[in-house]
C-alpha cells in the first residue's frame, strides 16, 4: 500500500501528540553558535557531550568513530540494552551506551548535520527510557529531536552536499533522518502552535 501525502501527514500529527503526552513540552532551542564553537574546539567528542547535557542524558556514553564495516547509507548507529532503565533513576546513570559514526562522514558533513545525527541518536535513548518502543520509530525519534530544542539544526542540518573524498571532483548529496524537508518545516510549525 502506497503511503500517501495526507497519510503521512496524519502519521507525523500522531506522533507529535504522542510525543507531546510523553515529553510534555517544546524545549527551548539550543544555542547552536555555542554547539559549534565547541565542536569547532573539542570535536565530536564536546558536541556530543553537549548535546547529551542538553537531553538531560545522565547515563553513560561510549563514542567510536569506524573507518569501516558501516553500511554506505548510515552515518551513525547508537547500541543500547532494548530494557533500558527508566530515564533519570540511579540505574539509567549507570547504563551505558555506544554511538559509533563513520569517520568519513565526520570529515565530510557540516557541523549542522553531524549535531544533528548526534541529537537523533542520543533522542532514541531518551524514548527507550521513557517510552520503548518509540525508540524503533524513527519518524518518533526525528521529531523528539525537533521538540527537544533541535528544530533549527533539524531544517539546516537535514541535507548537505559534499565533494567526493576519493577524486574530490563529484559531489554527493546527502539527506539525513526520515522526515522530509517540508516535513520538518510542517512539524516544527505543528510544534509551535501547540
Amino acid at each position: 500500500m502506497e503511503v500517501t501525502e495526507l497519510m503521512r501527514s496524519e502519521l507525523i500529527k500522531s506522533r507529535i501528540r504522542e510525543l507531546f503526552r510523553i515529553l510534555g513540552r517544546k524545549r527551548p532551542a539550543v544555542d547552536k553558535e555555542a554547539l559549534r564553537e565547541i565542536y569547532k574546539l573539542e570535536g565530536i567528542v564536546g558536541l556530543t557531550r553537549e548535546i547529551k547535557k542538553v537531553l538531560g542524558l545522565e547515563c553513560r556514553i561510549k563514542l567510536g568513530v569506524a573507518e569501516r564495516g558501516m553500511k554506505e547509507n548510515i552515518n551513525a548507529t547508537i547500541f543500547y540494552s532494548r530494557s533500558l532503565p527508566l530515564f533519570g533513576t540511579t540505574a539509567f546513570k549507570k547504563t551505558e551506551v555506544l554511538m559509533v559514526i563513520r569517520g568519513e562522514y565526520l570529515r565530510t558533513a557540516p557541523f549542522e548535520s553531524v549535531a544533528r545525527t548526534v541529537a537523533h541518536e542520543l533522542c532514541h535513548i531518551v524514548l527507550a527510557s521513557i517510552c520503548p518502543p518509540m525508540d524503533q520509530d524513527e519518524v518518533s525519534v526525528d521529531l523528539a529531536v525537533i521538540m527537544l530544542g533541535f528544530s533549527e539544526i533539524s531544517v539546516t542540518g537535514h541535507s548537505f552536499i559534499a565533494t567526493d573524498p576519493v577524486g574530490g571532483s563529484k559531489k554527493m548529496y546527502h539527506r539525513l533522518g526520515y522526515l522530509r524537508g517540508e516535513e520538518i518545516q510542517m512539524a516544527i510549525e505543528l510544534i509551535e502552535k501547540a
